[in-house]
């Protein structure tokens, strides 16, 4: 191989008797290592500095101060180093083509590395006159000099370009110095399309940048071509557009922008966040020329929590623009947007039954736009609209449209509509027991195990049990017992509650406060009425249950409902319920610290527990006249003048227990007294009738013994 340099054999002497300070050339190896690194650096640079110089070319600036100072710094960096490999590297190649050992054509003739490495001194230069260049505009902002000028145009002409490479230098020119001609940008976009590298991220994203400064005509079809090129030039123009706004004051220019910009932008918001570009999406969407599907979107989904109504409308507005363009960068299908437009008027309206319109206006537009895509369960939600919105025949029209059509789950839950529309418009017993006898049919037909069947059939047991409770009689109580056993086994609530509910309509009060016992939750104060109406009528006949074996347990019972329903309630009439259940537990104490709350009233509810205190407490003169003051008030509770109400022969009997059992009482005068009210009035209820008769034998008995 002939060698640039070779020195003449004259002076060949010369080099023998010199020092060889070139004895030891580089390492091919290491000049490899050397070559690599330099282009390593470069690539460094480019991979770093890539959107920084999108940015730039697009918004003519760097948007914030941080990212100058990082392109700055790595630029700064970058040239540092390649001026360190260029040395390195001509240091390198000195070595080589001053030594003159025989192994050298093997180790860097024969190899290419000595050539290799001229190669990369040079392509090093270029790489450094192009940092040189984007420093001096970006930096100093400022032109480069003819000398870097001169340097670029070298690689622009080099020869052993490949038609990628060429295409990269050509745009990087282009990029620095503007197009040399007209046609120049178009002229790159056709060689790229049909090249190797026309999936290229990066010269795509490149060639979209330069059209949009330099040939906007053609940059649709680039676009159209690459979705992700779109997103990452529109992610570039929201940043520049984001960036003006927060300036102060604002230097927003729309009518630099362009609809295509404007949508772009917009795509570019709804991959990243709408709430993030707020700011961008009103001033584009309040601009009647920037209101295509993207930006119409994009706002929709920005208002759809703080203005969720006006959300609705602009998907509305969006749905129909792309129905009639399709707008390809925006990645929704006009159907989708009016659906989700129902799904949001429609739990808008949930939370505010008065946002009817918005829902009917969006179900109509979805109905318009996919006529034949609508889900049963969405035609199943417009039913319910229309119906709460007053529209009933339509609302009927809907569900009988559904249970005509489907066998699925939403036939059931449309004729389960029907039957409670049907309830409300009923107007005379009959009508109404028809459509009871049908809701029970109904609910005995739910038979599948789907978890929708399950939901809609207690849906509609609930609501028969609540109709014939409501009725308050036995023959209603009965048949909630017998739906209840027949077609729904599951327990706790509701069902047990409605079972208590039925069997104390029959009169079953101590198995009614069973039940409930087994069902109240402490957090949970649904039943809390039912408790204080049961806890109210099982105190008010306790005594009934008194000699059963399980009257501890009743007590028990009450007190942990009366315990739950003052939770619950925190009421005057549940505080004397409580104080009254722990009196009867034996628990006096904590009776008198609730009782110790309440304000004293002359009235049966406050006497009666107040009564039992002192009763529990053995202040029986105290007691016996509290007793006295109840039965006077229910003096008159019958209109017969032989007879009392058993609250009233309560009242008397805890009077005359409670004087007998008074220090220094005359037992043989109230025994009388009870002989008296015996002979008195007729029909006098159980178990009065037995305790008055065994205090009176008591009385006598007592009475005898102190006498003898």
């Amino acid at each position: 191989m002939n060698r640039p340099g070779n020195i003449s054999r004259l002076f060949a002497f010369i080099f023998i008797l010199a020092p060889a300070s070139f004895a030891n050339p580089p390492a091919p190896e290491s000049v490899r290592e050397i070559i690599s690194a330099s282009k390593l650096e470069w690539t460094k640079f480019e991979d770093e500095s890539f959107m920084l110089r999108m940015q730039f070319i697009l918004s003519g600036r760097l948007l914030r101060d941080r990212d100058k100072s990082f392109f700055c710094g790595i630029a700064s960096n970058a040239r540092d180093q390649l001026d360190r490999y260029i040395n390195e590297q001509q240091s390198m190649l000195e070595q080589i083509e001053q030594y003159e050992d025989a192994d050298w054509e093997r180790e860097y003739g024969s190899t290419g590395l000595w050539r290799r490495l001229g190669a990369a001194i040079e392509e090093t230069k270029l790489n450094q006159a192009q940092i040189d260049c984007l420093y001096s505009i970006i930096c100093e902002n400022s032109q480069p000099s003819d000398i870097v000028r001169q340097q670029l145009f070298k690689r622009k002409l080099k020869s052993d370009l490949g038609l990628c490479e060429a295409l990269k230098v050509s745009m990087e020119q282009i990029e620095y110095f503007g197009p040399s001609t007209p046609n120049e940008i178009n002229d790159i976009a056709r060689s790229l399309s049909g090249s190797e590298c026309k999936d290229d991220p990066e010269m795509l994203l490149t060639l979209a940048v330069l059209q949009h400064k330099y040939a906007p005509d053609r940059l649709q079809r680039t676009l159209s071509g690459s979705p992700q090129t779109a997103i990452s030039l529109g992610k570039l123009l929201l940043a520049d557009f984001s960036s003006r706004l927060s300036q102060l004051p604002a230097d927003v220019n729309l009518e630099s922008f362009s609809p295509l910009d404007a949508e772009l932008a917009a795509v570019a918001a709804l991959q990243e966040g709408p709430k993030l570009y707020a700011g961008v999406i009103k001033a584009l969407a309040q601009n009647e020329k920037f209101q295509n599907q993207a930006v119409l979107y994009a706002a929709a989904i920005l208002y759809q929590d703080s203005m969720p109504q006006k959300a609705v409308y602009l998907m509305i507005k969006a749905s129909g623009s792309q129905l009639l363009q399709r707008d390809e960068l925006l990645p929704i299908a006009p159907r989708q947007i009016a659906e989700q437009a129902f799904n949001l008027a429609y739990h808008t309206f949930t939370q505010d039954p008065n946002n009817c319109q918005p829902a009917i206006d969006a179900f109509d537009n979805y109905s318009r736009i996919a006529p034949e895509g609508i889900d049963e369960q969405t035609q199943y939600l417009y039913g319910n609209l229309l119906y709460n919105c007053s529209r009933t025949g339509q609302a009927v029209e809907t569900f009988r449209r559904l249970t005509n059509q489907s066998h699925s789950l939403w036939h059931d839950a449309a004729t389960f509509e029907l039957l409670k529309i049907e309830l409300n418009k009923s107007a005379t017993p009959a009508e109404v027991n028809d459509v009871i006898g049908r809701l029970h049919d109904f609910i005995l037909g739910l038979t599948r195990p789907e978890e929708r069947e399950i939901q809609i059939r207690r849906q509609a047991m609930s609501l028969y049990c609540q109709i014939l409770l409501s009725r308050d009689s036995s023959d209603a109580a009965e048949k909630v017992l017998d739906i209840l056993n027949t077609a729904e086994p599951t327990q706790g609530l509701p069902y047990e509650l409605y079972r208590a509910q039925a069997i104390k309509q029959l009169g079953r009060l101590e198995k009614s406060v069973r039940l409930l016992v087994q069902v109240i939750d402490f957090n949970e104060g649904s039943t809390a009425q039912f408790a204080v109406s049961l806890l109210s009528e099982i105190l008010d006949r306790i005594e009934l249950w008194q000699q059963t074996g399980d009257f501890s347990q009743i007590l028990r019972d009450c007190n942990t409902i009366a315990e739950f329903a003052h939770k619950s309630v925190r009421n005057r009439q549940t505080t004397l319920l409580f104080a009254e259940t722990l009196i009867l537990n034996g628990n006096p104490d904590r009776a008198q610290n609730l009782l110790n709350t309440l304000a004293e009233e002359n009235d049966v509810s406050w006497l009666r527990p107040e009564a039992r205190l002192l009763t529990a407490e053995d202040k029986f003169e105290q007691a016996a006249k509290l007793w006295a003051e109840i039965a006077e008030m229910r003096r008159n509770d019958t209109a017969e003048l032989n007879r009392r109400s058993w609250e009233w022969w309560r009242a008397k009997f805890y009077e005359l227990d409670c004087l007998a059992k008074s220090p220094g009482a005359d037992r043989q005068n109230i025994a009388h007294t009870v002989e008296v009210l015996q002979n008195t009035y007729t029909g006098i209820p159980s178990p009065w009738a037995q305790k008055l008769e065994s205090l009176k034998t008591q009385l006598r008995e007592t009475s005898k013994s102190s006498s003898q």
